[in-house]
This record gives structure tokens, C-alpha cells and sequence, in this order.
């Protein structure tokens, strides 16, 4: 009831995503306007199951599709093989959750916190 204009949530794992079905619900129930923003880390599928409660998906694609903690930019390829298969892996990863805030009409940022 003060006036908030946005609710942002940092969602780890499936726990955090049911929450945002709670809250969404929650807030919906008492007549609450009020968009969900949710920061993803590492899991796709808990983010698939996110961007169905909240208005916006936050993701850094440096470790949106792969829970190495290493700095990409001094990651070593040593075929172009090696570089398109994990290219391919981040694809296959990223392109259902752009499908599904398409379904669901929801806005993404892609970014870092640098």
C-alpha cells in the first residue's frame, strides 16, 4: 500500500521460482499491480519456470547456460570445434527461455554487473 514499483527477486533454484508463483498469486489476490523482476544465475530450467510468475527476466549471459565460475574472456579453445560446441550449448539453453517470455509477453535484460 506505500508504492512500490517494482519487486525484484534473486531466484537460485526451483525453490525461489515456486516462490514467485506465490508472490505473483499473493500480490494478484490482493489486487496488486505491481511486476516481478527475477535475477537467474546458472539454472535455464529455473528460469523456465520463472518467466511464467514475472514480468522480468534478468540474466548475465556470461553464466546464464554455464555454471563454470571462470572468467570467459581467458577461457582457452583449442579447435573451432570446441568453441562451436559450447556456443551450440549456450544456444540450446537460451533459446527456450527467449520462447517463453515470448509466450508469456515478458521483457528480459541481458547484461553484466560490470
Amino acid at each position: 500500500d506505500v508504492g512500490f514499483d517494482l519487486v525484484r527477486v534473486t531466484v537460485v533454484g526451483m525453490k525461489e521460482a515456486n516462490a514467485c508463483h506465490e508472490i505473483r498469486n499473493g500480490l494478484d489476490q490482493k489486487g496488486y499491480n505491481i511486476p516481478l523482476c527475477a535475477d537467474m544465475h546458472f539454472q535455464p530450467k529455473v528460469a523456465l519456470k520463472t518467466a511464467e510468475a514475472v514480468e522480468k527476466i534478468r540474466i548475465n549471459p556470461g553464466n546464464f547456460a554455464d555454471g563454470r565460475k571462470e572468467d570467459a574472456s581467458t577461457r582457452v579453445y583449442e579447435t573451432d570445434d570446441d568453441f562451436l560446441r559450447d556456443r551450440e550449448y549456450i544456444v540450446e539453453s537460451f533459446a527456450p527461455l527467449v520462447e517463453t517470455c515470448k509466450k508469456y509477453n515478458r521483457a528480459m535484460r541481458i547484461g553484466t554487473n560490470h
